[in-house]
């Protein structure tokens, strides 16, 4: 019954916090796994490999899938150090370009006003390119009768690999064909076709990420919230994205547990995503 109760409470918890998260027309939702296991060579010193995959799009596609090795060395209880390797397979969504050209008209007093007319779209397709991410971290963590807090900073590097993909050019001068694009309110004919190139380019970020946890007495859950900032250091330090985590994590017997948290992100890290609404759940166990 206790842990019934405690199951219930997270996630009134994660409800509340989904509820109270800004949301637009331009947010979506997703559903993100993982599962990942570890082993400790030493006290100190422990290996870890994982695999993962997002849903976003409202669902409507695959967004990611992933593979990563890292390994953690355990100074004493307050301080750790971790460095690791994560390859990622991430999707990009169909992109649509308005094209529209703007002249000047008169209204019937003559005065002058600017008007836009569309007589285009370019439309990307969707494509799949791999990310090479290496990060070095440093953790701190302090507990307070049953609370732990704690502190992560990670230096983050991604390399996003070269990819060529077709742009369709529709325009409303182009004669009709069996390929054509409609916005809605008028139809655009394909008028031509470019091998168009998402260039590899790098990034650099410093994710700072702050987190509680809460050890419930004689309770096998134990809810978590953590709060990450990631910022640009090619950029000024700018704060590009953040995010906020909310669950519980439940221990299902000795060396497994199994994690499920609400996820809200807001901003862009460089993957082209929107904010975004997500369902974490994951399965972490020691061998």
């Amino acid at each position: 019954m206790h842990l019934l109760k405690t199951l219930r409470r997270c996630g009134a918890l994660a409800l509340f916090a989904a509820l109270a998260m800004p949301a637009n027309a331009d947010d979506e939702f997703g559903i993100w796994g993982d599962i990942s296991g570890e082993h400790n060579f030493t006290k100190q010193f422990s290996m870890s490999a994982s695999i993962g995959a997002r849903a976003n799009d409202n669902l409507g596609s695959m967004s990611r899938f992933d593979f990563g090795v890292g390994a953690k060395y355990k100074i004493n209880k307050y301080f750790s150090l971790g460095a690791g390797y994560t390859f990622i397979e991430q999707h990009r969504l169909r992109r649509v370009k308005t094209k529209a050209e703007t002249y000047t008209a008169y209204d019937t007093d003559g005065n002058a006003y600017t008007e836009s007319e569309v007589y285009g779209y370019n439309v990307s397709e969707s494509f799949w390119r791999p990310k090479h991410r290496l990060y070095v971290e440093a953790q701190g963590k302090v507990d307070a009768g049953r609370f732990t807090f704690s502190l992560r900073e990670r230096y983050q590097f991604t390399r996003f690999g070269k990819k060529t993909y077709n742009q369709y050019k529709y325009r409303d001068d182009a004669d009709e064909s069996s390929n054509y694009y409609y916005d809605g309110s008028d139809t655009y004919y394909l008028d031509s076709t470019d091998v168009d190139t998402a260039n590899a380019r790098s990034t650099h970020y410093l994710r700072s990420r702050i987190g509680i946890d809460y050890d419930i007495a004689h309770c096998k859950v134990d809810p978590f919230a953590t709060f990450e900032f990631f910022n640009n250091l090619s950029d000024g330090f700018h704060l590009d994205k953040w995010r906020l985590t909310i669950g519980a994590d439940w221990k299902v017997r000795k060396g497994h547990t199994l994690s499920v948290a609400y996820v809200y992100t807001h901003g862009n890290e460089g993957d082209d995503d929107p904010n975004l609404h997500a369902i974490s759940v994951g399965y972490k166990f020691k061998f």
